[in-house]
């Protein structure tokens, strides 16, 4: 709780990232608790939840007994409730990491109002060409994942 405490006592900190390793291996309680205590925050603007879930088990997020997805969906209401962005921030770096999975998890996710953005990082050898990045960025914004440039607000 000490994070929280720094971030409360900052009023300069207004955007917010879950992070510190994968938010999906958070359990679905302390997703909870840890972005209901951000919200919480008065001069907190945009929680972004960091997890490259969505790209590498998209079935997690369509998993009817998984409550992760829930507590994402959850959060996502909340913050429009009190007036606050909340992301779900993934990391797809290549048009082959999206599969017919990823497709309907991200439709899931978009269904229910949780904004989907994506940090690509360029990877020589990897997806350092204009196809492939075009490609890339073709498949995020079909499956409604918005590609965002990786800078810090």
């Amino acid at each position: 709780m000490e994070a929280l405490n720094y971030i409360n006592s900052n009023p300069a900190v207004q955007d917010v990232v879950l992070s510190g390793g994968d938010s999906y291996l958070l359990p679905p309680e302390y997703l909870r608790m840890i972005g209901n205590n951000v919200l919480a925050i008065p001069h907190v603007r945009r929680v972004r939840i960091a997890s490259k879930g969505l790209c590498v088990s998209p079935s997690r997020i369509l998993d009817p007994d998984d409550t992760w997805t829930d507590e994402l969906i959850g959060l996502s209401n909340r913050g429009k409730m009190v007036g606050k962005e909340v992301y779900y921030h993934t990391h797809f770096n290549h048009p082959q990491e999206i599969s017919w999975v990823t497709r309907e998890a991200s439709q899931k996710l978009f269904q229910n109002g949780v904004k989907v953005r994506n940090q690509t990082v360029l990877l020589r050898g990897v997806n350092d060409s204009v196809d492939t990045m075009s490609a890339l960025i073709r498949n995020l914004i079909d499956n409604h994942i918005d590609p965002v440039p990786n800078l810090t607000l």
